[in-house]
């Protein structure tokens, strides 16, 4: 019984929950204002943070095949490899609890159509056994 109270509580606690993020780009002096390319195939998704009849573009993700979806989502390209980006801002969740605390990387691509909102990454893409960016 006490966890299913504890299961409702948590639901409770997170439904309508936007993820905060501070900027830790300090911690990562290597990656700030380098550039990197794609080398794996990646998905580049357009979504928004809340959902409604007109919903308004806030951002982009990068994610792996074989990528996320759902209500949020309002768009899916390829990225071709060998895109070309400059990584500008490093940033944490400071509100993610109970989840382990996600790191994202922002992002500025050459050269694209990607520029109007916030492009980003998690560091899980970025880490991956060094192969997936260069």
């Amino acid at each position: 019984m006490k966890k299913l109270i504890f299961l409702i509580l948590g639901i409770i606690l997170l439904s309508g929950c936007i993820a905060e993020f501070e900027d830790v780009s300090a911690k990562y002096p290597d990656v700030i204002n380098s550039e990197y390319k794609a080398i794996g195939k990646l998905f580049i998704y357009g979504y928004t943070l809340k959902v409604e009849k007109n919903n308004k573009l806030n951002g982009y993700s990068l994610h792996e095949p074989p990528g996320v979806g759902g209500p949020e989502i309002l768009s899916k390209s390829k990225l071709p490899i060998g895109s070309k980006f400059t990584i500008y801002k490093v940033e944490k969740c400071s509100n993610c609890f109970p989840f382990p605390a996600y790191t994202r990387f922002l992002i500025k691509f050459k050269n694209s159509k990607f520029s109007a909102v916030p492009i980003h990454f998690g560091e899980h893409i970025f880490r991956k056994k060094g192969e997936l960016w260069h």
